[in-house]
């Protein structure tokens, strides 16, 4: 968690154990080319199976809805890419979770996880102002 699905996979290429029987089956390390053709494999795969992984945290349909009782805005930040979050979005609202704003990793050209930048959009694209008022959580 906390890093875009190309970072995740290029930070399981650096674990030990995998880089080890990466190497000891193709003789070289992980290569960002590597990394490429295994995240074009990996995302038809996630795009299919993400709406079966939708449901929301119990509690938070209704923490949200009285967070917007009370007048405040809901902003996402996602490590999934837009492509995954085009059928996860609306697969989470029917199940109870619809956040006003929502930024992919990949959207971005300053990059998505861990830094800023997606907090600060959603800031952005929400209107806010006063930017010592937000909070972030999750």
């Amino acid at each position: 968690m906390g890093l875009g699905k190309w970072q995740h996979i290029e930070a399981l290429g650096k674990l030990p154990a995998v880089e080890a029987r990466w190497r000891a089956t193709l003789g070289r390390a992980m290569s960002p080319q590597d990394i490429d053709a295994l995240y074009a494999a990996f995302m038809p795969l996630q795009i299919a199976k993400v709406v079966d992984f939708a449901e929301p945290i119990a509690g938070v349909p209704e923490a949200i809805a009285e967070l917007r009782r009370q007048g405040i805005k809901i902003g996402s930040c996602s490590g999934y890419p837009r492509a995954v979050m085009e059928v996860l979005a609306p697969a989470a609202a029917a199940r109870g979770y619809a956040p006003d704003y929502w930024v992919a990793t990949d959207e971005l050209a300053a990059g998505g996880r861990p830094g800023p930048w997606m907090a600060l959009q959603n800031v952005i694209a929400l209107g806010i102002d006063a930017v010592g008022s937000l909070r972030k959580g999750g």
